[in-house]
């Protein structure tokens, strides 16, 4: 590959695998912006006088994303790692691809739920590139300290069109984020990371190998950063303090900025099933029925045809008379006892125990029955 459109390609398939050793390489600073333009003094002034270079602050082009990547037929299945391991030749298919950089009008679905955004680009309107002119070289003579060299020349962007200026270096600083992150390449065997791609969802663990579906996550990748900027304190609404009915900012507002919008809230609602929820039931009574009927039996059959009354009144009269000073001996206890041998019939009563002969004794102080 040795061209693509109007472009040269700066690299070819010998440099990935399995011919070369990368998984991951890109050139990204082909035409990139020179921050020194000009010679300055030490207080950071031009030091030559007006008229300064036609050229001066131009942007020339927007550079395009040149990316080479291999691509695996399983992501997480383990592959050869040298060029002497089985499999190297077979394992990976070398790609290369070229992005550039579109102003481009997008709908979007905003989505804040829990506190968290998400979004759905529903449409994308491809308008115009941010720089509608094509990298040649850096053999510019134009008085200036950029070499950069694109075609057409009356493209370039200037600082007089200060309002179209600022709106082009916003898209430029956005695209350069990307690119710096993208700009370098992943090696093997290692791997040994030349870039800082590393450090983004582009590349799967534990190889660090470009993800499937490569250049539509590098598009999303770049969206989420677009969206990102709409955060929610820049969601707020915020008026100029000499005018509190007009929301700042130079949008115009009207229809065009009216965007429909749906307002939800979550909760918790619970729909029953009637025949589960009468199953369900049913079942808890019949349990609970046959618990009773049986401690009835059982009580029966202890021939006791009376229950003393066990309401929390009644027991707390009996251990009313119980000192609960941490100073007593513990030696008086409340018993339940029969009041006849055999007869089922129980009550309390509080006892002392006295210490006689080396044995317990116990000696009825009161009685009580409720």
């Amino acid at each position: 590959m040795s061209s693509f459109k109007d472009y040269n390609t700066p690299f070819n398939l010998t440099v990935m695998i399995p011919a070369g050793n990368a998984s991951f390489y890109s050139i990204a600073d082909w035409g990139e912006y020179k921050p020194n333009q000009i010679t300055v003094d030490e207080n950071n002034k031009p030091v030559q006088k007006p008229p300064f270079p036609k050229n001066l602050g131009a942007f020339r082009t927007e550079p395009a994303l040149w990316m080479g990547y291999v691509e695996v037929d399983d992501i997480d299945a383990e592959h050869a790692k040298s060029r002497s391991m089985k499999g190297w030749n077979e394992d990976y298919t070398p790609v290369i691809t070229v992005c550039e950089h579109w102003e481009t009008n997008y709908t979007v679905d905003l989505n804040y739920t829990g506190g968290r955004q998400s979004y759905e680009v529903t449409n994308r309107d491809y308008i115009q590139k941010v720089i509608n002119t094509t990298y040649v070289n850096e053999s510019a003579n134009d008085g200036t300290l950029d070499p950069i060299l694109a075609e057409p020349v009356e493209n370039y962007v200037f600082p007089k069109d200060w309002q179209y200026y600022r709106k082009i270096a916003a898209y430029h600083s956005l695209g350069k984020k990307l690119r710096d992150l993208l700009q370098g390449s992943i090696q093997l065997p290692g791997p040994m990371a030349h870039s800082t791609i590393t450090t983004s969802k582009l590349v799967a663990r534990p190889e660090s190998l470009p993800v499937p579906d490569f250049e539509n996550a590098v598009q999303k990748l770049y969206e989420d950063m677009l969206i990102s900027l709409l955060s929610d304190p820049l969601l707020l609404a915020v008026a100029w303090a000499s005018h509190p009915n007009e929301l700042s900012g130079r949008g115009p507002g009207g229809p065009n900025t009216k965007y429909p919008c749906i307002r939800m809230r979550t909760g918790s609602y619970f729909f029953y099933n009637r025949k589960v929820l009468v199953v369900v039931y049913a079942a808890s009574f019949i349990v609970g029925v046959v618990g009773v009927v049986y401690g009835i039996i059982v009580v029966w059959q202890d021939g006791v045809k009376e229950l003393r009354e066990m309401t929390f009144s009644s027991i707390a009269k009996t251990t009313k008379r119980i000192d609960l000073d941490q100073n007593d001996d513990g030696r008086r206890k409340i018993r339940a006892v029969e009041e006849r041998p055999g007869s089922g019939m129980f009550e309390f009563r509080a006892e002392d125990y006295d210490q006689w002969d080396g044995s317990k004794t116990a000696r009825v102080r009161e009685r009580f029955s409720p």
